[in-house]
C-alpha cells in the first residue's frame, strides 16, 4: 500500500490539537490534571482550554510534554497528511456573480476525507469575506469531477442542491439549482440558478449545459494550511 507523505507545518495554528487527543482517546481533564495544577503549573486552566479547542497556536513546548506523558511523538500535533490536503481548484469570476474560472492557486485547505484526486475546489481569493453562493460565509464547496449528464432525471434529482455547470460555451457555472421548467411561450427546457440567499437568478437553455458537476463536501470556515 501506498505510504502518505507528511507535510510538516510547525508553527500550527492549532486546529490539529483536538483531532489528535480523540484519537488517542485523552480526556481534557487528563490535561488540566497534569499542566494546570499542582504547585509550578505549566498553564492557567483557561489558557490550556483554549490550546485544546484550537484558539491558540500549541507551543512546542507542551507539545513534547503531552507527547512525553502520553507516550506518542510531540510532532504529530504540526504533522498533516498530503492526502489531507487540497489545493483550491477554482474562485469566483471577478465580472460575473455565477461564473468560476480556473487558475493556479498556492491556497489549500485541510479535510477530513482523501478528496484532493476526486473533487474541484471552489473558494473565494479573498479568505476573510469569502462569498459562498452569493453570501458572506467563507467556505470551500468540493464538487465531485465526475461528469453527470444534464437529463432530465439527473437535473430534477439536485433540485435545491448546490451544482456546478459547465456549458457549450466552456464555461462554469456555480449555484443553487432552484428551477428546472419550459417558460411560457417556448418549447425548449432551461434551468434556473440562484445564489444562498435566492436573491439574484441566472437560467441557462438545458440544451447549452453539457454536464454537470455535483457538490459533495461544503467546508465552512476551512482550515487553510
Amino acid at each position: 500500500m501506498k505510504e502518505n507523505k507528511i507535510t510538516k507545518l510547525y508553527g500550527s495554528n492549532g486546529f490539529l490539537v483536538k483531532p489528535i487527543l480523540q484519537a488517542r482517546n485523552i480526556k481534557d481533564a487528563d490535561l488540566y490534571l497534569v499542566f494546570t495544577e499542582g504547585k509550578n503549573p505549566m498553564y492557567t486552566r483557561t489558557h490550556l482550554n483554549r490550546v485544546i479547542n484550537g484558539k491558540r497556536p500549541i507551543t512546542i513546548e507542551l507539545a513534547k510534554a503531552i507527547g512525553e506523558r502520553f507516550g506518542f511523538s510531540w510532532t504529530e500535533f504540526y504533522e498533516v497528511e498530503q492526502s489531507k490536503l487540497k489545493r483550491i481548484d477554482a474562485v469566483p469570476c471577478k465580472e460575473h456573480d455565477f461564473r468560476v474560472v480556473f487558475k493556479p492557486n498556492l491556497r489549500s485547505f485541510y479535510c477530513v476525507d482523501n478528496i484532493a484526486e476526486s473533487h474541484i475546489a471552489i473558494a473565494s481569493e479573498n479568505e476573510t469575506y469569502g462569498t459562498f453562493f452569493g453570501n458572506k460565509t467563507t467556505a470551500v464547496g468540493c464538487y465531485s469531477k465526475n461528469k453527470t449528464s444534464p437529463t432530465d432525471q439527473n437535473i430534477m434529482e439536485q433540485i435545491a442542491s448546490p451544482l456546478l455547470i459547465k456549458t457549450t460555451k466552456k464555461e462554469y457555472y456555480l449555484g443553487f439549482l432552484t428551477g428546472f421548467y419550459i417558460p411560457v411561450g417556448q418549447t425548449e427546457p432551461v434551468i434556473s440558478l440562484t445564489d444562498m440567499h435566492n436573491s439574484r437568478l441566472i437560467t441557462f437553455k438545458q440544451k447549452n449545459i453539457t454536464h454537470l458537476h455535483i457538490a459533495d463536501f461544503c467546508y465552512f470556515h476551512p482550515h487553510w494550511v
